[in-house]
Parts: C-alpha cells; structure tokens; sequence
C-alpha cells in the first residue's frame, strides 16, 4: 500500500511533498477552500459518490473539513491524518511559496525558481515528511516531478500557503459546526503538522472527534503504518 500510494494520485489537495491531485485546477476567481470543496463534491457527484468515509491527510484533511461543513451528508465518517486544520504561520512556506499566489508575480516567481531551488526544497521537505523513517526507493523513482514542478503546480501551491496564513483576508472554516464522526491520527514525532496545536486541538473542537495520537512516527504516518489508517476505516465501517 505505502508504495502504491506514491505513485497513485488521491482526492487530496496539491502538494509538492505528496504529490498531484485529482481534483479539477482551481481557477484564478476563487481559490478559497470552500471553492476547493465545492469542486470536490461536484467531482464525486460526477462519479456518483452520494455518502464517503473521507480519509484525508495534512492540507487534504482541511480540504475533507471544508467538504464536512459545506454538506455533511456526503460523509459517514472523517478520518483526518496528521491534519493541517487551522491556520497558522509557516516562515520558510510563506516567505518562498505564498508570494506565487500573487497575480502577475506568480507564474514569472514560480519559472525562476524551477531551475534555482525548487527541486532541492522539495526533496529536503520529502526526508522531513518521512521522518524518522526515509523516503522509499519506490517512492524517490516514481515520484511524478515533472508535474509536481511544472510552473502551474506551484502556482497552485503557493495559493495553499497563502490561504492558511493567519493573516488570509478570506473567511476561515468553522469546525466546530461539523457533527461528523471524526477519528483524528496523528503521529507525535511529526515535524510538519503539529500534532498537539492542530490534531488534538481538532478533537477537542470538533463536537464528535476523537484524538489517537501515534507514538514515534511523523507525518507520514499513513505511509509507514497503513495498517493505521485502514483500521480507523474499518471501524467506521463496522460502527
């Protein structure tokens, strides 16, 4: 599962350190997460998705949170793993990748920094994310960087930082408006997503979330211990 995963694309939201995604390009009107939300359940409607255990990990998971408070009918169950659920500040993100939201600035920033550094983040970032284990040999050959690196991709990245910035004029999610049942994972040893200020704050928000924090292991927790995640599905399958 974890090597299959690295190569397959999810309904998860853009992101160098995973991956593209499967969802329709958002375009330059609005790229608010509720506007993201909104084309992911027109996607599933399109594929006739009516009800979902939604399994969504890191910014996917404040995607899968936005889909919950725009319809809570579409999902049975949330299963967040190491969520980014909240705004907040991220220093090296938002100085390098948030200014290519900017219109005009963003596409000529983006194609400068192609050749210059982005490669080089982006695999700094991977050995963070799989800490403290490191990327798979499946995972650095199959991993898709022509896509992930072409200049639209971090355009599309940059407007994911800028819209979890403290500071982002557009308005914030309100979980604690979803009453969904909700299993949060989060890995202890994530140097990401923090999983106290964002996970366990989640669980303490959301009105029927639970909290079950994974010792030793960091942001890939779903990669590393898949057996994790499928036994968060199955017990929302059973219940």
């Amino acid at each position: 599962m974890p090597d299959h995963l690295a190569a397959s694309p999810s309904l998860d939201a853009p992101s160098p350190s995973t991956g593209p995604a499967m969802v329709p390009v958002r375009g330059s009107a609005d790229t608010s997460i509720q506007a993201h939300a909104a084309q992911l359940a027109e996607g599933l409607g399109i594929l006739g998705v009516r009800r979902a255990i939604i399994v969504a990990h890191s910014f996917g998971a404040r995607l899968a949170l936005a889909l919950a408070e725009r319809d809570r009918r579409m999902i049975s169950h949330l299963v967040p793993v190491a969520p980014a659920a909240f705004r907040h500040f991220r220093p090296f993100e938002h100085a390098a990748l948030a200014p290519r939201a900017a219109p005009l600035l963003a596409p000529i920033w983006s194609t400068t920094s192609a050749g210059l550094m982005d490669r080089s983040w982006v695999e700094a970032v991977h050995r963070m994310v799989f800490s403290p284990g490191e990327p798979t040999h499946h995972w650095r050959s199959s991993y898709p960087w022509d896509t992930v690196l072409c200049v639209a991709q971090m355009v599309h990245e940059g407007q994911d930082f800028a819209e979890i910035h403290p500071l982002t004029p557009e308005p914030d999610l309100d979980v604690s408006a979803i009453d969904i049942a909700t299993t949060i994972l989060a890995g202890m040893a994530d140097l990401i997503v923090d999983p106290i200020s964002q996970g366990r704050r989640l669980a303490e928000i959301v009105p029927n979330a639970r909290f079950e924090p994974v010792a030793g292991e960091g942001h890939m927790l779903h990669h590393r211990r898949p057996d994790i995640s499928l036994g968060a599905v199955s017990r929302a399958v059973s219940a």
